[in-house]
């Protein structure tokens, strides 16, 4: 016989079903029209994307494209990797990006992240975006995103209010040879209003090591 906590249940062959608190209701009951499984079909449901604790890593040049909508906790996307948001949406607890890998945000994509940390890497928001006033309807929306070592945050030219964030550190790493190597803010051509606390890591104190600027790139008509 067999034990089952609260809001778990048995199918013909999968046994101890955990709910998780993410996503509670997919696991409430086998014939409940609530639950994303059935006794015959066994798993019916293709609306959510995860189960409990859930840590994503792609590695050396791997692609994801997001479908309907990813529940995670981490999404580590590394050496030259990319994940491409569109048509659905990604919330995961927190988001980083380490050598030359690019988190894109198409059409009727939208990111959601506690902490957002791009590293030598690129995060991109596309000009066709659709954004409104609510937290929830931004592309991308974080508490606190951190660029540095020649990492990249491109807004583009998106609709007002499609990056949302609290708090946004462009820091730097420095290398051997004593060069600074920052993150970048680019706006292109927007006419962007930043409602966030904008910091960084340098000093306008020349007689200081870290004496230098942080970069907020724009072009010409900006």
């Amino acid at each position: 016989s067999y034990t089952y906590g609260i809001n778990t249940e048995a199918t013909a062959t999968l046994i101890d079903i955990a709910a998780n608190s993410l996503w509670p209701s997919s696991t409430v009951g086998v014939e409940n029209s609530d639950s994303e499984y059935s006794e015959f079909d066994h798993i019916i449901g293709n609306e959510v994307y995860q189960s409990g604790l859930f840590n994503v890593t792609l590695n050396t040049g791997s692609q994801w494209d997001t479908t309907k909508t990813s529940l995670i906790d981490t999404l580590s996307i590394n050496s030259g990797s990319t994940v491409n948001v569109a048509d659905s949406t990604l919330i995961s607890d927190s988001i980083s990006l380490t050598g030359l890998s690019a988190l894109n945000i198409n059409e009727d994509g939208h990111v959601a992240t506690d902490s957002l940390t791009v590293d030598n890497s690129t995060v991109t928001i596309s000009d066709e975006v659709s954004a409104g006033w609510a937290v929830g309807d931004a592309a991308l929306y974080a508490n606190n995103i951190k660029v540095t070592n020649d990492g990249i945050l491109d807004v583009g030219n998106t609709a007002a209010n499609a990056l949302q964030v609290d708090t946004l550190n462009l820091t730097s790493t420095t290398d051997t040879s004593g060069n600074i190597h920052a993150g970048v803010f680019n706006i292109e051509s927007n006419r962007f209003v930043l409602d966030a606390d904008l910091t960084n890591d340098r000093t306008n104190d020349t007689t200081k090591s870290n004496y230098g600027y942080g970069l907020i790139a724009m072009n010409s008509d900006g």
